[in-house]
């Protein structure tokens, strides 16, 4: 996944919106997952958690224990666009067990 901005910083303490076009890029599939929705909840930033990409919590995590994927909603499925086949395709259910998350900033 990338984005063009920075987390935010710990003293802003606030969760807001973001803008700046996304991409999910999975390194498994070699698939870009392109901004298909709306571009105004193209990401949710939280300092108390990790990302959540897309406005159907497309993807989330608190970059500790936690994910929950609902691929589709904001975000481009590689196959069939149905919820439940993209979401296994992306990453084998809707609540897949962490083990490694990279997350870029772009300059």
């Amino acid at each position: 996944m990338h984005s063009k901005l920075p987390r935010p910083e710990a003293s802003t303490g606030y969760c807001n919106w973001r803008t700046d076009a996304q991409a999910f890029c999975s390194v498994s599939n070699n698939f870009k997952h392109a901004l298909v929705g709306a571009q105004d909840y193209a990401v949710y930033d939280c300092l108390t958690d990790g990302p959540t990409f897309g406005a159907g919590n497309d993807f989330f995590t608190n970059l500790a224990t936690d994910a929950f994927v609902n691929l589709g909603f904001t975000y481009a499925c590689r196959i069939d666009s149905s919820t439940e086949a993209c979401v296994s395709d992306f990453a084998g259910g809707a609540y897949p067990q962490m083990v490694e998350l990279e997350v870029y900033a772009t300059q």
